[in-house]
């Protein structure tokens, strides 16, 4: 488990360098390079399992691997700060451009996909769906580095 540690902390550290070097905010950083990094592995074996026709495990992975990750990563660190802190209270402040960003590009696409998957689509996923994701995808990233740059700017205090 060190070593894993130690690896992530390096490969932040030289993403870090990066963008001091070049002048590019972590945010940035973070949403493009570490992201793309870090879901890699998954893309390959993904694509690998519905190549050798296992499609469903191969869908099934997409939204597990990360679901996963997610609820374990927020849960425990949530869990954490909140036995540290003395009132047992975690509070969440999204003061800042990219993170209301982030925050309200995650909820329209949760909603856009249950409302298209359950309603219009019927479960029935095909390419056009692949791409009207890739699409959003692409959004978010232009969206989320104009807003890192100051170029547009969400309220003061969005919650």
């Amino acid at each position: 488990m060190l070593w894993i540690y130690l690896v992530a902390n390096e490969i932040v550290n030289g993403l870090q360098t990066i963008g001091t070097v070049f002048n590019i905010g972590y945010g940035i950083l973070g949403l493009t390079f570490l992201a793309w990094a870090n879901s890699i592995g998954d893309f390959i074996s993904d694509l690998t399992m519905a190549k050798q026709g296992f499609p469903r495990m191969g869908i099934a992975a997409c939204f597990g691997g990360p679901l996963l990750n997610l609820l374990l990563g927020f849960g425990i660190g949530t869990t954490i700060k909140c036995i540290k802190s003395p009132n047992h209270v975690m509070e969440l402040n999204l003061l800042t451009s990219v993170e209301f960003i982030c925050t309200m590009f995650l909820f329209a696409s949760l909603v856009f996909s249950l409302v298209v998957v359950t309603i219009i689509l019927r479960f029935r996923l095909g390419r056009t769906y692949g791409i009207v994701l890739i699409c959003l995808y692409v959004t978010f990233v232009i969206v989320a580095i104009l807003g890192e740059q100051n170029i547009i700017h969400s309220p003061r205090k969005p919650f």
